[in-house]
């Protein structure tokens, strides 16, 4: 993967233990009637991030999925707790990469990749 030169930044920054979920409106990337395919949606953090202990959630209710809306991608960022306490966290914190990557209904299907970051801070 590549890091992206305009990545998506969100405005909250959790504190290393809370779990929160982030939304990414890819409606203005859709056209006409075209949809995000739900199947198709993949985000996984980066290497840097990983090593921190951060990732997606996986679990029920807290898998990639799509809003009601039908056009935003949503997802649960988390830290392991063995990592919470890392000195990383500090300060101004750590600027996570997300590699979201998703396909549509579109015949034949357009897909795209977005980088998007959270940047968790200790409270």
């Amino acid at each position: 993967m590549t890091h992206s030169s305009d990545p998506l930044r969100f405005a909250e920054q959790p504190d290393p233990v809370d779990l929160v979920s982030f939304g990414i409106d890819v409606g203005f990337l859709l056209t006409g009637t075209e949809a995000v395919d739900p199947a198709t949606i993949a985000i996984t953090a980066s290497a840097d991030a990983a090593a921190l202990g951060i990732s997606v959630g996986v679990d029920t209710g807290r898998a990639p999925g799509l809003a009601p809306d039908g056009h935003t991608i949503v997802f649960w960022p988390e830290v392991d707790p063995a990592f919470q306490i890392n000195p990383a966290f500090d300060g101004f914190g750590v600027e996570a990469e997300f590699f979201v990557r998703f396909a549509t209904n579109h015949n034949p299907p357009h897909r795209f990749e977005r980088t998007a970051v959270v940047q968790f801070r200790r409270r």
